[in-house]
């Protein structure tokens, strides 16, 4: 969650919808867990499309606080991929 506009989420309490935030889940796992998840097994793989300029939430480069250690994570596992794109096309939404 730490990728999401706190100031934003937290002004109007909007902390997305529930498999954003379960309690349950997310105390056993992150989302870097998933996305592990994600990719894991034979043929699987997992493109996570950003938009750097999103009004609401994703917004900016922070990805890259994870991005170089996920795919190492991937890559170490020999069984799917993980990749990401930011889509910085467009300024407005």
């Amino acid at each position: 969650m730490y990728l999401r506009r706190q100031e934003v989420y937290c002004s109007r309490g909007d902390w997305g919808d529930l498999e954003q935030h379960h309690p349950v889940l997310y105390s056993m796992v992150d989302y870097l867990d998933l996305y592990i998840l994600g990719t894991y097994g034979r043929g699987r793989g997992q493109l996570q499309v950003l938009s750097q300029y999103d009004s609401c939430c994703f917004w900016g480069v922070r990805y890259l606080t994870y991005r170089d250690i996920l795919k190492g994570v991937v890559r170490g596992l020999r069984r799917g991929k993980y990749d990401i794109f930011l889509d910085s096309s467009h300024t407005r939404t």
